[in-house]
């Protein structure tokens, strides 16, 4: 609250809409407890009941008019954080919304106000709390991103797909905070249950299966786990993701291919190295040789081969 109150306290508002459960649980008990209709909430009102829970001392003493079983466990703890928002922030008076709304619309709109996306905070903060290798995450997100923006018409991939790409190679590897041993899985357990300020639970399900399979083992069912109508542009990002992870192995930038990835069609990958690169890089061409294999289980045919002379391309324009 303390990191957001500048920002609301300049915007004057005229009127407070708190929404959820707890907030109209407390509208019920005032209600009740007045033998008045539901009306906004006063801070007052909100100072008194927390007043009354006090003096019951024990969560099983809670039995007050207007209030469920289901709620009785919580009432207490959401009392002193409504009443913490109204003091931080100055509100008199609170209406109540019918409807719910996440945290999250508001990190939203005030990242908007601000002309930047809450999410990318969000990973650089992750990314930091788990002390991940930026110099690497930079290495394959660069990688993937020049990867996707080839084969992006093909597959009508967006400025959505292309943040979600982003963001999970800034995430690849902060699993590694935990344990070397199977780190992917760590990493996708991190992102799908955390708490991360301006993500849907839907984008993080999504960068999770990502980073669950973004390297090893890769099941023909492993796209089941997303909705239908994700599956389709998380097949693309998937493979770009396991190729600039497969090829930035030796976190080396100088091992790294000036190459081309083109997609025929959604069921082939045609990934091109220079002349001479696949030979030279014998440990990149067998990881190559391996994806092939792997991609194939979620119905990618992956084909390899190197550029034609007259047609590498120099540094920097792949």
């Amino acid at each position: 609250m303390q990191a957001l109150k500048s920002a609301i306290a300049q915007t004057h508002w005229r009127h407070a809409i708190g929404s959820s459960g707890t907030i109209r649980a407390v509208q019920k008990i005032i209600a009740a407890a007045s033998n008045n209709p539901p009306r906004a909430i006063a801070f007052d009102q909100v100072v008194g009941l927390r007043d009354q829970l006090i003096e019951l001392r024990r969560l099983d003493s809670i039995d007050l008019a207007g209030l469920s079983a289901s709620r009785q466990p919580v009432i207490a703890g959401g009392v002193l954080v409504l009443e913490a928002c109204m003091r931080t922030f100055e509100i008199e008076q609170i209406e109540v919304s019918p409807v719910a709304l996440r945290e999250g619309l508001l990190h939203d709109l005030f990242g908007r106000l601000e002309h930047r996306d809450p999410r990318q905070k969000s990973v650089l903060a992750m990314a930091r709390r788990f002390e991940a290798d930026q110099t690497q995450a930079t290495r394959v997100r660069d990688f993937a991103l020049c990867a996707l923006d080839q084969i992006a018409q093909t597959w009508s991939l967006h400025t959505i797909h292309r943040d979600l790409l982003d963001w999970s190679c800034q995430l690849h590897e902060i699993g590694l905070g935990i344990a070397h041993s199977q780190y992917q899985l760590h990493s996708a357990y991190i992102v799908e249950n955390s708490d991360l300020a301006g993500f849907s639970r839907q984008e993080q399900h999504y960068m999770a299966l990502l980073l669950r399979y973004q390297r090893r083992k890769l099941p023909a069912d492993a796209l089941q786990e997303l909705p239908e109508r994700q599956r389709a542009s998380a097949r693309p990002l998937l493979a770009i993701l396991r190729l600039a992870i497969a090829l930035g192995r030796a976190r080396s930038d100088a091992d790294l291919p000036d190459f081309a990835l083109q997609a025929p069609d959604r069921k082939r990958l045609v990934f091109s190295a220079p002349p001479g690169w696949l030979q030279s890089h014998p440990l990149s061409a067998r990881s190559l040789e391996l994806e092939k294999r792997q991609l194939a289980n979620i119905g990618l045919k992956l084909s390899i081969k190197s550029l034609p002379a007259a047609l590498r391309s120099e540094p920097g324009e792949a």
